[in-house]
């Protein structure tokens, strides 16, 4: 996905977070958000292939600036989920489904969260804030 690590070392002046979506039966999507100074980042990259199977090439990157209320709101979520404090891991997993990995890197702090195919809640509220605030529209059928 040609995406950089985030858990290779602090950053200094600001933050980054990504979403990984890795659903067996349709496209891989990340959608990254960093800041550096004052401005916060919104990159995505989308990949032709199947998350499950073969991941493919990438189909699709973009890139905008976050707007202050856009952010306030994503870090308002990520506080709900209570981020930091999460566990890394679920006992759950499967072969047909998603696996869901949110990480972030904040004041030198690195954490990565996976579940797989999260039902409704506040962990799966701040995957899909990512998700709108990237553009993705995903039906419903391709929504697991």
């Amino acid at each position: 996905m040609s995406e950089p690590s985030l858990s290779c070392g602090p950053r200094a002046d600001g933050f980054a977070y990504r979403f990984l979506w890795l659903r067996s039966f349709h496209h891989p999507i990340a959608v990254r958000l960093e800041k550096v100074g004052p401005q916060a980042v919104l990159s995505t990259a989308e990949l032709d292939g199947t998350g499950g199977h073969a991941p493919g090439k990438i189909l699709k990157q973009t890139q905008r600036a976050l707007s202050p209320a856009e952010q306030s709101k994503f870090e308002a979520k990520l506080n709900d989920v209570g981020f930091w404090e999460m566990r890394r891991d679920q006992d759950r997993f499967g072969s047909d489904g998603a696996q869901w990995i949110l990480e972030g890197i904040d004041n030198g702090q690195y954490q990565v969260v996976q579940r797989w195919s999260p039902g409704p809640g506040a962990f799966s509220d701040v995957c899909v804030l990512l998700l709108d605030l990237a553009g993705f529209r995903i039906p419903a059928t391709e929504f697991y």
